[in-house]
Parts: structure tokens; C-alpha cells; sequence
């Protein structure tokens, strides 16, 4: 047995008789007896009495009777320390192990050895005499030895995770510097923190002397002397299993009827606000109404009243600033003024009676206007804060934990047994501890019977759905549903009824004013072991903010396709206009050679021949036959008519050219007016035909490049089912870019392959080129939008090939060994369109790159 472990106030409790303890070892009754003697004479102080019993228990502590006892003292459940004490005497508390907050000046607390203890400046109090300011004293609040404990502290960047690091049957204590970041972060933010609410935490924050405002700051200590000006210190305690925390608060303000008031922004301060609707300077309105700025702002934050404290009005600046920050959609009432604020304090007070109280804390704003210096609060002693904790900061509340028996929780009741009744009692606990934990959730809560009747609902679902306690779901859901979600709503829930599944839908819901916020709610139908309907148990959620941006971010999606459907139809008229220009220029070629052969042609000799013919038309059979000149007519004519023959012939062949070239120009038109014709229509197509038909696009300048063209098709392919123009889209871009990757490598030998073929069920259509390749580190953004490798590229040709194939349920590939080596691009086809299929239409796989090449057909 380590003597150590036992708490000081244990020693003095049993020293002075306050706890009765039977004990067996007759020696050490008779030695307390002596020391209580020796006390109460005041021969002995209370230390010197603690130092002696320790000295003898550390004499017998040998002995198993003697050992039995001392494990008695130790397993006490001491009453808590909640007092000021000397920093000599907290010194000794911390070195003995004790788990300890703390509550004073800062010069005391860094005075402190490092231990098991957390702490903040305060420099007022609630003693056991009464409100006082003490500099020289530090409060204690000692966590008894049967809870395990631990300490922990949380920069601005770390404090949403305070509520999730809780462990079930944890109660936190966490303390924050005033005014600070971490302050300002967790008044603002606490109730979104993940989850937040699901174990208990209460703390405060700490401070200053006001008379020192604006000559020193408020700070906290984490088991140490070092002061921390911008950090959160927590206090884990882990309550025994049959032990829980109750924390409550003592708030004496109810909310007025007069008008509502809502602010637009949350914070600390506010330059306007929305009296009944109307916007206004609030400075000016507090003015006009000559409002009591002692008495705070009230609302109900998901079923708590929290108030709302004012720090300060200044009409000329045209601003208030507050103690706690105000939020926006929370409709806020000035409090009711309170006739005598220092009685209705104490009489709140004095009607609670807290048997197991384990730590409170009062809110300098009662101290002051209660003026409750020198004054006592009964069982309430603590620190008095700069705001206090309970799941979130509070204004001008007292806060209290009372740690309670679970089973004692509640009255006791008539069961037949006492498992039964234990288990009922567990059952009550857990009930109150589901009820305080859902009116401090941030998202709706309800629970209905059979027909619909609410039988629970958080305030937070009440005042969302604006459905009152005796509508029923989805009745009253559907009177405030926007109309266009009313219909598939109550389908689903029909639906979710009958085939035993749960509701899980997000729609719409219009509030007063006509905004339409969206939800998400999810509800699952009770029903009895008979399977007949008991009721219903639901959560909704707002998501109003999360939908707006998914529908924003669908907006920049169908943005985006749209200009890469663009880009890649340019791409096709590119190809069609580039290669129309080309087929042109061969019939520019032509039409010069015709040119030049009809200006050099024979045929104008005919007419000298006609001539001289002409001439001697009355002597023609003696001029061929007898003058020198007309001798050679006849084998001038023979010559002749050979020279026109070869001219002829080379005639029709280049008009041959110009007529081919002609009915090219004339394809490549078709098949770009056939695709634009067929875009979002389908047709069956032979796999060969449409590489082909691509190659008819862009194949024109292949041979004028040095390129040679290799087609490798699989014999008996079967047709498939496309939008022709999607795939032309993106065999366009392979065959083009394959092409410029051939005349950027410094290769002779320069090819591109055109294969298809089977592979399972789909058709697979490649280009390879064994031009510039691909870089390694390029293959992770190959089909991202923007990406291009050319000096005047626009990035969007595979990034739209890819969308194109995904909309197509295809598949879509690059393989490369890397610079130098080529590359192959392939595009994997199923049978039929997704459309066909009786199954909703595949989105298509993800574009896959590697830097192997793919093995050849």
C-alpha cells in the first residue's frame, strides 16, 4: 500500500471524524483518537497531525490488519477540496500527486511545481466567506484519487478536436485565456466541433484583475510554471462506471417580449441588426429604447437559454460589442429586466442543493452586479470567470457539475428484482444523458409514434422544420416541402415502409420568408418483434451550403465538357481544312502543268497546215505530189498527229489527278458533315471503317512527310455500336498527334501502324508511332485539361478524348518505354453503346497510361 496515494483531505477527514471509518486494527483507533484530542486542544495543527498518522502508517503498513485499514482511508471517496488556499500548501498537494485545478494570481500559479494539475488567472472568487479579490491565495478544486486523469493542451489549430478526444465516461475540463485567438476560435466555432456535445465539458476562461486592464493579459498553465498566452489547457477525467457528471447551470434571465432581433454575421460585435425584420444601427436602437445593458440578450441555442452579455454601445461609433459572440439565424430578446438582481441571484441559489457538487464557477458579471463581494453562495465557491463553459460559452451564468451515483440518480422503483431495478435505473441515466446530449447536437433529433405524432424533437429540429409538437411526419414536413420535392419524398417513404429499408433522401424545405434551405434527413420505421409499425426515430441535417456548392461545381463541369466538346470538333475541322488545303494544292499543281502543256502544245500547227492546204486548194493533188514543200505534208501531218496523241494522254491523266483530288476533297467534306449530322445519334459501324474514315481527315500529308502508313486490321471484326463522330473525334487526335510525333524525331525510318481487333468484349482501335515517345513524369497529367507538350497547344485533345471515351463506356490508354521510343495510343470500345444496354449506362473507366508498349497485334 503506497500512503502517498491517499489525498491529504482523506488524512484529515478521518483524523477529525468527519468520515466514519471502521476499522479493525485497534492500535491505529486509539492513535486517532489521541491525535483528534491533541487537534481539537489545538496542541496539534492539522499538518502536524497528517505528518504523524503518515509516520505511523509507514511504521505498521507491514501488518495485513494494519494494511486492510490504510487501503480503507485510501479507497474514500473524499468530499472535494474547493477552497483558497496558501501556494505553500498547493505546492505540497501537487508533490503528493494530487490531480488539482487551479484558480489564481499569475505570480502564484508559476510558482508551482510541475504535477498532475491545470490552471488559470483569476483573481476574484466565491470562498466559503463570501466574494472577495485574493492575490495571495490560490483556489483549488482536487479531483479525487479514484478518477484517472490525464492533461492535455490545444493550440487554435488543434481545439476542434477537444470534444472527439474525450473517451466515453469522460468529463473535461478545459480552461481558455480571455481574449485571446483560441478564445475568439472556440466561442465561435464549438458547437460545429466534431462531436461536440458527446461528453461532457465545462470549464471557464480565465482573467484579470479589471483594475489592471490593458497592463497585463490573462494566461493558463498546463501542469507547469510556464504561462501560455494562446492555448486551451484540458483536464481528462475518467469517471469511475458507476459514477456520471451532471453539469448545470443557474441562468436567472428569461427572454422578454419585446422585439426580435437577429444579427447577419457572428461575433463579438455588431454595427447593425435586423429589428423584426428591418435593418437598423443597434447602437442607436439600444439608445431609443433606453435598454438596460445590465440584463443580456437571450436565445435558445437548440434548447438551451444562453445569454448574450453586452461589453459596451457607443451610438456615436455606431457599434456594440458583446462578452460572447452573437450568431447569425438565432432570433435573440432582450432579457426581462430583473426587479432586485442581488436577491433573485441568491434565491435561484438558494433552491439548489447540490449533495455532490464537484466544481463550480460564477461569471464576473453576477460578481459585479449582484455585488456579491463579501457575500456568500452557499455551496457554490469557485473562481469568478470571464465566461464560463458548459459544451459552449456562456454570459452571466453560474456553471456547476455534480458528480452523482448512477444509480441513485433516480428515485428508486417497485421491480421484481434487483438486477431489474438496477437495470431500470441504468436505463433512466441513460435516457437523461441521451436527452442533454441531443438538445446540445448540432443537427434535428426526432423520434414519432405510429401515426405520426412527435413524441421528441430537439429544438434545433423544431426550429428548423418549423413543425410544431402536434404535426405529424411527413404531414408536417410536406406543408413546408417545396413543391417540386413533395412528390418523390413521400414516394420514398412509402417506399423505405414497405420494403423495410431507411429514408434517406435530401430535399428542399421553404422557410416563412420563401427560402428554400436543402436538408438531408435519414429515418428508420420502429416496429415490434410482430414487425407491426411503432414509430419513427430520424435526424436532419442542413446542407444548404454543401448543395450550392455541388451545383456550382456541376456548373463548371458541363462548363468545362462544353469547351473540350469544342476543342475537339475544332480538332476535326482543323484536320478537315488542313487537308482540303492540301489536296488543293495538288490541283493547283495540276491545273499549272495542263497550263504549261497547252502553252507548249502541237495542236497550233493545225492551223498552218489548214492554211497552206487553203492556199493551194486548186492544185492540191500536184502541190502533195509534185512541189518540194507539199511532198513533206503528208509526213508532217503523220508526226503531227503522234505529237497530239502523247499530249492527249498526258492531258487526261493530269484531269485524271484533278478529278481524284476533286472526289477527295469531296469524302473528307462528307465525313465531317456526316459526323456533325449524326452528333448524339448512334449507328452501327464496321471497327475498320472508322479508322479509315479518320484517315481520310488527316492521312493526306502522310507521304509528303516521309511517313509511311501501315494497317494492321484483325480479319471478320464485328460491327459495333457508336456515336460515329465521338469516335472520330478521338481517332482524329491519335492519328495527328502520332503524325507530329514522327516529324519531331529525327528518324528516316518514320511509320505509324493502324491496328483493331478483339479483346474480349471489346474492339480495340491503336495508333503506335515510334516518333518523340513520352517522358515518364509527363504520364500522370497526360489526360488532365490544360496539359500539351507543344509550344502552341491548348491541352484540351486527350483531356477530351478521355471525357469523350468515359461518356462512350470505353477505355481509353497510352504506353510509351519513353523519349525517343515511340508511343501507342488505344482506344477500347464495347460492342454496344451503354445506351443499348438494359443497365443504367457505364461512366466509363479511367484513362490508364504506362510506359510499356503494349505487345503487337
Amino acid at each position: 500500500m503506497n500512503i502517498d496515494l491517499i489525498s491529504e483531505s482523506a488524512w484529515i477527514s478521518v483524523i477529525e471524524g468527519t468520515r466514519e471509518v471502521q476499522f479493525e486494527f485497534l492500535a491505529l483507533q486509539l492513535f486517532l483518537v489521541n491525535l483528534r484530542k491533541r487537534l481539537q486542544s489545538k496542541e496539534l495543527s492539522q499538518a502536524d497531525c497528517v505528518r504523524e498518522l503518515k509516520a505511523f502508517c509507514a511504521k505498521f503498513s507491514r501488518l495485513p490488519i494494519a494494511e486492510k485499514d490504510f487501503s480503507r482511508i485510501a479507497n474514500q471517496n473524499p468530499a472535494t477540496t474547493n477552497r483558497l488556499l496558501d501556494p505553500k500548501e498547493v505546492a505540497q498537494r501537487i508533490l503528493a500527486g494530487q490531480c488539482l485545478i487551479l484558480a489564481g494570481e499569475e505570480s502564484l500559479l508559476a510558482g508551482l511545481p510541475n504535477g498532475n494539475w491545470i490552471g488559470g488567472t483569476i483573481p476574484y472568487f466565491m470562498d466559503q466567506e463570501g466574494g472577495c479579490l485574493c492575490k495571495d491565495r490560490i483556489f483549488v478544486t482536487e479531483i479525487s484519487a479514484e478518477c484517472q486523469t490525464s492533461k492535455d493542451r490545444y493550440a487554435v489549430s488543434r481545439l476542434p478536436e477537444v470534444y472527439q478526444d474525450a473517451e466515453e465516461g469522460t468529463l473535461s475540463f478545459i480552461i481558455l485565456p480571455a481574449d485571446s485567438p483560441i478564445h475568439t476560435e472556440f466561442a465561435l466555432h464549438a458547437p460545429r466541433y466534431r462531436g461536440f456535445a458527446l461528453q461532457p465539458l465545462v470549464g471557464w476562461v480565465a482573467g484579470i484583475d479589471l483594475a489592471m486592464a490593458g497592463k497585463a493579459a490573462p494566461k493558463v498553465f498546463c501542469g507547469g510554471p510556464e504561462p501560455l498566452a494562446d492555448t486551451a489547457v484540458v483536464m481528462r477525467v475518467k469517471l469511475p462506471p458507476d459514477r456520471v457528471a451532471q453539469v448545470r447551470i443557474v441562468n436567472l434571465f428569461q427572454p422578454g417580449d419585446g422585439d426580435t432581433i437577429r444579427f447577419r454575421s457572428s461575433g463579438f460585435s455588431a454595427a447593425t441588426a435586423l429589428i423584426n425584420g428591418q435593418e437598423c444601427n443597434f447602437a442607436e436602437y439600444l439608445r431609443s429604447i433606453e435598454a438596460d445593458t445590465h440584463v443580456p440578450l437571450v436565445a435558445d441555442y437548440c434548447g438551451a437559454r444562453v445569454n448574450v452579455s453586452f461589453k459596451s454601445v457607443d451610438p456615436q461609433s455606431g457599434r456594440v460589442e458583446f462578452y460572447a459572440p452573437v450568431v447569425p439565424g438565432i432570433a435573440y430578446k432582450l432579457a426581462l429586466p430583473v426587479k432586485d438582481y442581488v436577491s433573485e441571484f441568491q434565491s435561484g441559489l438558494k433552491q439548489l442543493s447540490p449533495d455532490n457538487l464537484l466544481f463550480s464557477c460564477n461569471c464576473i458579471l453576477n460578481y459585479l452586479y449582484s455585488r456579491l463581494e463579501g457575500r456568500r453562495t452557499s455551496a457554490f465557491v469557485g473562481p469568478v470567470t470571464f465566461g464560463e463553459i458548459a459544451y459552449q460559452l456562456l454570459n452571466q451564468t453560474l456553471v456547476y457539475v455534480e458528480l452523482v451515483d448512477v444509480a441513485s440518480a433516480q428515485p428508486s422503483v417497485n421491480l421484481p428484482t434487483p438486477e431489474l431495478s438496477a437495470a431500470y435505473e441504468e436505463l433512466q441515466a441513460s435516457e437523461r444523458r441521451f436527452r442533454a446530449l441531443s438538445d446540445s447536437a448540432p443537427m434535428g433529433i426526432f423520434l414519432t409514434d405510429a401515426d405520426g405524432r412527435i413524441l421528441y424533437h430537439n429544438q434545433y429540429c423544431r426550429q428548423f422544420t418549423g413543425i410544431s409538437t402536434n404535426d405529424a411526419i411527413p404531414e408536417g414536413w410536406i406543408r413546408t416541402m417545396h413543391p417540386n420535392d413533395i412528390a418523390g419524398v413521400s414516394a420514398a417513404l412509402e417506399n423505405s415502409v414497405r420494403d423495410h429499408v431507411e429514408f434517406d433522401r435530401e430535399f428542399r424545405l421553404v422557410d416563412s420568408d420563401g427560402n428554400a434551405r436543402w436538408i438531408h434527413s435519414r429515418t428508420n420505421v420502429l416496429r415490434s418483434e410482430a414487425g407491426e409499425i411503432k414509430g419513427r426515430i430520424g435526424v436532419i441535417e442542413d446542407i444548404t451550403e454543401r448543395k450550392q456548392s455541388e451545383i456550382e461545381l456541376e456548373r463548371v463541369n458541363q462548363d468545362l465538357m462544353k469547351a473540350s466538346r469544342e476543342a475537339g470538333m475544332a480538332e476535326l475541322a482543323s484536320g478537315v481544312l488542313h487537308n482540303v488545303k492540301n489536296v488543293i494544292n495538288s490541283v493547283n499543281i495540276s491545273a499549272s502543268v495542263l497550263g504549261e502543256q497547252l502553252r507548249r502544245s502541237k495542236a497550233s500547227e493545225i492551223t498552218k497546215v489548214a492554211a497552206l492546204v487553203r492556199e493551194h486548194a486548186g492544185d492540191l493533188a500536184r502541190f502533195i505530189t509534185e512541189d518540194p514543200k507539199g511532198k513533206l505534208l503528208p509526213r508532217y501531218l503523220e508526226s503531227l498527229a503522234a505529237q497530239i496523241v502523247i499530249e492527249r494522254e498526258s492531258v487526261l491523266k493530269e484531269l485524271k489527278e484533278i478529278e481524284d483530288s476533286i472526289q477527295h476533297i469531296k469524302n473528307i467534306v462528307t465525313v465531317q458533315q456526316e459526323s456533325a449530322k449524326l452528333s448524339g445519334t448512334t449507328e452501327k459501324m464496321k471497327p475498320v471503317d472508322l479508322l479509315e474514315d479518320s484517315l481520310r481527315i488527316v492521312s493526306a500529308s502522310m507521304a509528303r512527310h516521309g511517313i509511311e502508313l501501315v494497317r494492321e486490321y484483325e480479319a471478320n471484326l464485328p460491327e459495333i455500336t457508336v456515336e460515329k463522330h465521338k469516335v472520330l473525334q478521338v481517332l482524329v487526335n491519335f492519328i495527328r498527334n502520332a503524325k507530329q510525333a514522327c516529324q519531331g524525331s529525327n528518324r528516316t525510318d518514320r511509320n505509324v501502324v493502324l491496328r483493331a481487333a478483339m479483346e474480349g468484349e471489346f474492339v480495340c482501335l491503336s495508333v503506335t508511332d515510334n516518333g518523340v515517345g513520352i517522358a515518364p513524369e509527363n504520364f500522370s497529367r497526360l489526360f488532365g485539361h490544360g496539359f500539351t507538350t507543344k509550344k502552341e497547344g491548348h491541352g484540351f485533345g486527350l483531356h477530351s478524348s478521355a471525357q469523350v471515351v468515359r461518356e462512350l463506356g470505353g477505355d481509353i490508354q497510352a504506353h510509351s518505354e519513353g523519349v525517343g521510343k515511340g508511343a501507342t495510343f488505344m482506344l477500347k470500345l464495347p460492342l454496344r453503346c451503354p445506351s443499348e444496354n438494359s443497365q443504367p449506362a457505364s461512366r466509363g473507366l479511367e484513362p490508364r497510361h504506362s510506359r510499356q508498349v503494349t505487345t503487337p497485334l
